[in-house]
């Protein structure tokens, strides 16, 4: 299923501001279908899509009754369990503000307490995401085989191992990689992933960091967008009874003198009788250990997936240059596409350059640049994104420094 992009419009844009936490001092973004993060390393590209992901998901159980305001508020439970999960914790400084505004809920951090009010009173939408956080840890996890084979790993990253062992379990029959020709097959029986091409067979454990990035990546993003759209198609919602049973069950796991990893074990088995509607995909470098043309694939093939359902999201970070290029192209296709809407003949030479699939809305689109703890968007030109942006900057440097070198080999020859 994919939607039709010419009409395609994004209302309720989640919005987050953040001042001094971590390395970030002045944050303001907004989440638009598709939005990207750029900058050096430690400049807090990560922070801010954990941030994402972390609200997004209390949003969600706090819409559906999963937790209460009271239960998240008290005990500053938000900087020290809720945030220790993808290990902020020690982000926060005195003079720390966080806000975040979504669909249902505007969350507030300030004076070391978190505060949480509903956005309208008369909000009936029903719209439920599926989060994803798709670390850059992904690559050596696809050796592992179990979490129970590795100790203190991050929550967030045994979340995700989690995930691809279902995945894996899901596409026993094979799964066709969106790069290299290479075929995943999981078996069962043993526990071995395997990657099959035209003329080879080896475990994923062998395989390039390039494969087992990407493999983890596009297998576990493929299995959450198929489990999303089966739940929006087969069950879009419980009924009014079903919800009243759900909460009494939620009421008491709350009100049960438990540990907060046990509560949390037993609302997510609760959750799993919910459905989706949207499928939010935050992925930490795509372009990770890949070749240029890899890269695009990658990315392509996170577009396309995004694109399958109305209110699906893609949130990137990246260094890579390549990537912005890459979205810049799928943008003019989709400007093209609109101008040639009526030329058959044209539209068939633009799905060999980009896929209509993966065309992006440019005006759908976000990239923020962060430098000096700060998020600056980047301007759009006849509605695509600015060249001038520091990872194009760094790329265009070679070319600075191999001139220098020229004049001082000119320099040799005749003499300072």
């Amino acid at each position: 299923m994919h939607v039709n992009l010419t009409h395609l419009t994004m209302t309720h844009l989640p919005q987050l501001k953040i001042r001094n936490f971590g390395a970030l001092t002045h944050v303001d973004a907004e989440f638009n279908k598709y939005t990207l993060f750029i900058g050096p390393q430690g400049s807090g590209k990560s922070t801010i899509a954990k941030l994402y992901s972390l609200f997004t998901w209390l949003e969600k159980r706090l819409k559906r009754g999963m937790l209460t305001v009271k239960y998240v508020e008290q005990y500053q439970r938000f900087r020290s369990s809720l945030c220790a999960y993808s290990r902020l914790t020690d982000y926060f400084h005195d003079d720390t503000e966080i806000e975040f505004t979504g669909r249902f809920y505007t969350f507030t951090y300030k004076d070391n307490a978190l505060k949480i009010n509903a956005n309208s009173a008369d909000d009936t939408s029903t719209a439920m995401s599926k989060v994803l956080y798709v670390p850059a840890e992904r690559n050596f996890l696809t050796t592992i085989g179990s979490p129970a084979n590795i100790k203190s790993l991050p929550e967030s990253v045994s979340t995700f191992l989690g995930e691809f062992e279902m995945a894996r379990a899901a596409y026993t029959q094979g799964y066709e990689m969106p790069v290299g020709d290479a075929v995943f097959e999981y078996d069962k029986l043993n526990g071995v992933s395997w990657l099959r091409g035209k003329d080879y067979r080896i475990r994923l454990s062998a395989a390039s960091s390039g494969y087992q990035s990407a493999l983890s990546l596009c297998l576990v993003t493929r299995y959450i967008s198929d489990k999303v759209e089966n739940s929006k198609r087969d069950a879009n919602e419980l009924s009014m009874a079903e919800r009243e049973v759900i909460a009494r069950q939620v009421a008491s796991i709350i009100d049960m003198d438990l540990s907060d990893e046990v509560k949390a074990a037993a609302l997510n088995q609760l959750s799993n009788r919910f459905s989706y509607s949207e499928f939010i995909n935050i992925v930490e470098e795509p372009e990770q250990n890949l070749y240029p043309s890899s890269q695009k694939d990658i990315l392509y093939y996170l577009i396309a997936i995004a694109n399958r359902l109305e209110d699906n999201k893609l949130v990137c970070t990246t260094h890579s240059p390549f990537m912005i290029n890459y979205l810049t192209l799928a943008a003019k296709a989709w400007q093209l596409r609109q101008q040639a809407a009526d030329q058959a003949c044209l539209l068939e030479r633009l799905d060999k350059i980009v896929p209509e699939h993966s065309c992006i809305n440019p005006d759908l689109l976000r990239i923020y640049q962060l430098t000096d703890g700060q998020a600056r968007l980047l301007p759009v030109n006849y509605g695509l994104p600015s060249d001038a942006n520091l990872l194009n900057i760094e790329a265009g440097l070679t070319n600075d420094i191999f001139g220098e070198l020229l004049e001082i080999e000119e320099d040799i020859e005749y003499g300072c």
